[in-house]
């Protein structure tokens, strides 16, 4: 995952970090489990 662009590596933590601040636990169960 670090050698991924910025981009790539942005989208990441916009998607983990968005649903660790929104406290999405649903979503990032969701997302977890399919990974």
């Amino acid at each position: 995952m670090n050698v991924m662009p910025g981009g790539a590596l942005r989208v990441a933590k916009t998607t983990i970090g968005g649903n660790l601040e929104n406290g999405g636990t649903v979503q990032m169960n969701s997302e977890g489990g399919n990974r």
